[in-house]
């Protein structure tokens, strides 16, 4: 008999203690295992470093042990190297250090400011030992210093978007920036911003045997009259994606007609298109029978607010149009408080109704904004939301596919809330007089 059970508790309580602190050691242990930094693997790094500029990554990782600079130097690991004015401090060192010793892994370069960018090409030569270097973004320098670099870049085997921004200039070798662009020979994207450009002679002409641009996607952020449009788009017969800034009437008569061959062209987008309606559609006619979506603002022009004209255009030249972004701008005088109602009718025929484009208009300070875009699913469109109500005092009226957002109102009848299908009415400022849309076709 066990004369000292308070020893044999003792005993018993020491050897669970013992195990506990063995099973928290253990416990530590393992968490240590997965948490600490050097245990993970190559493979997440590489998924890190994607996010992180090459430069940044050398000067964290390079020294930290022989694992990451064996990890950096000798890996087949892509490079990113963005480059702004607060690096030219160390421009030098990046480019002797990081950029020459691994040109063969640059998958991308971006480069900020004409100072820095006359200064790396002072260090650095970009020539066909760039193997890999797939995207260039250029930001702030001159036209002069653009045409000397473009010469180059026709030499790299996989340059696949070239985008530039051009700071300052006179624009007069415009020309020649174009053709160099367009002989780069594996180019697919493509965005050329002049700033301050708002006259142009850009004229391009086709030489015997040309091979035409690879471009698929350009981006023209920059004046661009109608012609000058026309001879641009002569060289990319493969394009599929078009943007235009701004669009504008020509001066002068227009040149000879150009025969425009654009089979894979799908998307448009004119940003601020200063073109009358008669010019456009003139345009449109040549290259958009493959059309399926089409951004497009517009002002002033009352014959865009034809309905039937567009209905005509759409089904003849653009059958396949599937997304029609459509804003057009129009100025109010003074006292002038009451939309163009003849205009809105025609806009809600079987038409529009068919292919789900939706009459949007919006009363904004000093214009008037008619819009067409493609349904989109609101809040109201389900059965908990169908019955709503617009805080005002009327009756609250039973619509599935109307939206009436009014604010700053004054006093609103209840045959204006009465709205049809497919129209969305915004007031932001003025009363509107009352109309009654009809279904026409």
């Amino acid at each position: 008999m066990d004369i000292n059970p308070i020893k044999r508790q003792f005993s018993f309580n020491h050897s669970i203690d013992v195990k506990t602190k063995k099973l928290r050691k253990t416990s530590d242990e393992e968490n240590l295992s997965i948490t600490c930094f050097e245990h993970l693997s190559n493979d997440l790094f590489y998924e890190i470093f994607d996010y992180l500029d090459a430069y940044d990554i050398y000067k964290a990782f390079s020294k930290l042990n022989i694992r990451f600079y064996n990890l950096l130097t000798f890996s087949s690991l892509p490079l990113k190297i963005n480059l702004s004015k607060q690096s030219e401090s160390i421009l030098e060192h990046c480019c002797r250090n990081v950029i020459i010793p691994n040109k063969h892994r640059i998958l991308s370069l971006h480069l900020n400011g004409d100072s820095l960018i006359n200064k790396f090409f002072t260090y650095c030569n970009i020539d066909s030992s760039f193997n890999r270097l797939q995207s260039i973004i250029l930001s702030g320098l001159s036209d002069y210093k653009l045409l000397m670099i473009l010469f180059y870049l026709k030499s790299l085997p996989r340059l696949f978007s070239l985008t530039i921004e051009v700071d300052e200039g006179y624009y007069d070798s415009i020309n020649d920036i174009y053709q160099l662009i367009f002989h780069l020979p594996c180019l697919k994207y493509n965005k050329i911003s002049l700033l301050d450009l708002d006259e142009s002679n850009i004229f391009i002409p086709i030489s015997i045997n040309e091979n035409f641009s690879t471009i698929e996607h350009l981006v023209l952020n920059h004046h661009c009259n109608i012609d000058e449009l026309t001879s641009i788009l002569t060289h990319t017969p493969h394009l599929r994606y078009l943007t235009c800034r701004h669009p504008v009437e020509i001066d002068e008569i227009a040149r000879k007609e150009i025969l425009l061959t654009l089979p894979n062209l799908t998307y448009i987008c004119f940003v601020r298109c200063a073109l009358k309606f008669d010019i456009l559609e003139k345009f449109m006619r040549k290259i958009s029978s493959q059309l399926q979506v089409w951004h497009l603002n517009t002002y002033e022009d009352a014959a865009y607010l034809d309905a039937n004209r567009w209905k005509r255009l759409i089904k003849i030249h653009i059958p396949h149009l599937r997304k029609f972004y459509f804003n057009h701008h129009m100025s109010i005088d003074d006292g002038d408080i009451v939309p163009n109602c003849e205009s809105i009718n025609q806009f809600t025929s079987i038409f529009w109704i068919e292919r789900q484009w939706f009459f949007e208009l919006k009363d904004e300070l000093h214009q008037f904004v008619y819009s067409i875009y493609p349904y989109r699913k609101r809040w109201y469109d389900n059965d908990e939301y169908e019955q709503f109500d617009i805080n005002l005092d009327v009756n609250t009226h039973q619509q599935k596919s109307t939206y009436i957002d009014i604010s700053r109102q004054q006093e609103t009848t209840n045959s204006f809330i009465q709205s049809i299908p497919c129209i969305q009415l915004i007031i932001t400022d003025n009363v509107f007089a009352v109309w009654y849309p009809s279904y026409t076709d």
